[in-house]
Order: structure tokens, then sequence, then C-alpha cells
């Protein structure tokens, strides 16, 4: 039993390194797609303002 319970514990470690890597790629994807909204949205505000403006 003992055997069993000290091969399962590398495999677990495993599953959780690959689950931890794949949620940073998912932050980061998202981190870049919420930047490039930002920069459509500054874009957007500087066009509103120059027509407000003049």
């Amino acid at each position: 039993m003992m055997t069993l319970i000290t091969s399962i514990i590398p495999f677990l470690s495993l599953i959780a390194i690959i689950m931890l890597i794949g949620w940073i790629f998912t932050i980061k994807r998202t981190n870049e797609k919420q930047v490039e909204q930002n920069n459509e949205i500054i874009e957007l505000l500087k066009k509103v303002n120059d027509k407000l403006q003049g």
C-alpha cells in the first residue's frame, strides 16, 4: 500500500505543474487581450476628445 501512495505522489505533482503552466498561459493570453482592448479604448477616447475640441 505504501508503494502505491509513493508512486502516485510524483504523478499528482506532475499534473499540478502542468495545470499551473496552463493557468499561467491563460493569464498571459487574457492580459495581452486586455492591453489590446485598452489601446483601442485610448484611441477612441482621443478621437472623441479631438472632435469635442475641434
